[in-house]
């Protein structure tokens, strides 16, 4: 149906029959039937296609432009401009946002409510799956957080508890990089994060 080369002059072309058989399969009612046969392999194929797409997505997170790559103490929190997170994240992780953005939808009444309702799970959802990915190499936003739940007050056994969650690093590497921090002159800017967060919700 697909790989076959046309013999005949009117035989249907690879791209052609390609085509037809993608939309044949698109439909609900084909998906429903074709799910209910127990040695169908066609979810584990699209699973693992989506899988890699996204891995794919999320090997672009490293680019510095996009704010979600390693931490560099260097670097201020106002050049993050963690406002636009969400926007730079849509455009390294359009597969990635489309998925989540589906399985979070709800009752708004219009696509822009929904997607403006859910901004805020989306980049903490992405940002949780890039460090889990990756801890070493995506970990910026995780290590502000850190940083910035410690510098509010947040007693170590609660960072303790969101660093098992995969949302923060462990309180030891929190610390760490708050030396680091410090001793460029940088901890006191990061109650900044406080109001830049807050664009997210």
């Amino acid at each position: 149906m697909v790989t076959a080369e046309p013999v005949k002059p009117y035989d249907s072309s690879i791209k052609t029959r390609t085509k037809k058989l993608s939309e044949a399969i698109a439909q609900k009612e084909v998906i429903e039937k074709l799910s209910q046969y127990p040695s169908n392999r066609l979810s584990e194929i699209t699973i693992s296609s989506l899988v890699d797409r996204i891995r794919v997505e999320i090997d672009q997170f490293a680019s510095t432009d996009i704010g979600l790559g390693r931490f560099d103490p260097e670097t201020s929190p106002y050049e993050l401009d963690i406002p636009r997170i969400y926007n730079r994240i849509q455009e390294a992780a359009p597969t990635l946002c489309k998925l989540l953005l589906a399985i979070l939808e709800s009752n708004h009444p219009s696509q822009r409510d929904r997607v403006q309702a859910s901004k805020g799970p989306i980049t903490i959802i992405t940002v949780s799956i890039a460090y889990a990915y990756a801890p070493k190499t995506y970990d910026t936003f995780s290590v502000l957080l850190g940083v910035h739940l410690h510098s509010m007050g947040v007693k170590r056994r609660t960072l303790s508890v969101l660093a098992g969650l995969g949302l923060i690093p462990s309180y030891k590497t929190i610390m760490r990089k708050r030396a680091e921090l410090a001793e460029i002159g940088k901890v006191l800017t990061y109650p900044f994060l406080v109001f830049t967060l807050s664009f997210l919700l």
